[in-house]
């Protein structure tokens, strides 16, 4: 339902989202120090403030290889071990194939805009890279079978492709764990 004011219509989202960026580094020290290194770009309560935000972000096409773009709904953030039972959903974009820009623009306006039907989606990040950029959907809670299905057939219907990478939080601390050892 849209809100009247005196002089525009603001559709308001079902939550606020939080727009990050960092840079990759090679390690961090731990999770507050990885937390430390987000920094917040701006905040979206509404479809207009997405399209304001929007218009100052740069475009994945215009980041440094290493950089990384963050949406994430209020009071959660790109961390691994903030979401034991979670997972992620990833498709990688070859540079010279997808037009990055507006895949990118399109999972967050799914994300916000509650496309997904699944308030366990929390977030989308962008890690830019050097031949592939990778766009990530994370979800809160991946331990029903059914719901991580339908969240990862959403995602090949809203993005158009055929394949998406899963991976639990568990497997990913797992995979750290491991090369910090080394």
């Amino acid at each position: 339902m849209a809100e009247e004011t005196s002089t525009t219509t603001v559709h308001p989202l079902e939550t606020k989202w939080i727009c990050y960026y960092n840079k990759r580094e090679t390690r961090y020290d731990d999770t507050l120090s990885y937390k430390d290194h987000l920094h917040k770009v701006g905040e979206m309560a509404s479809l207009e403030e997405f399209r304001t935000l929007f218009s100052y972000v740069k475009d994945p096409s215009s980041l440094e290889k290493d950089d990384n773009l963050h949406v994430f709904r209020e009071d959660t953030f790109p961390v691994w071990e903030d979401l034991p039972n979670g997972g992620t959903y990833s498709v990688k974009c070859r540079k010279k194939d997808v037009k990055t820009d507006q895949v990118w623009q399109v999972l967050v306006a799914a994300a916000i805009g509650e496309v997904f039907e699944e308030p366990g989606v929390i977030g989308v990040t962008l890690h830019v890279r050097a031949k592939d950029d990778s766009l990530t959907v994370w979800h809160r809670d991946t331990s029903v079978a059914r719901t991580r299905v339908r969240v990862m057939e959403k995602i090949k219907h809203v993005l158009g492709v055929t394949a998406v990478d899963y991976k639990s939080n568990a497997q990913s601390l797992r995979m750290l764990s491991d090369t910090k050892k080394e």
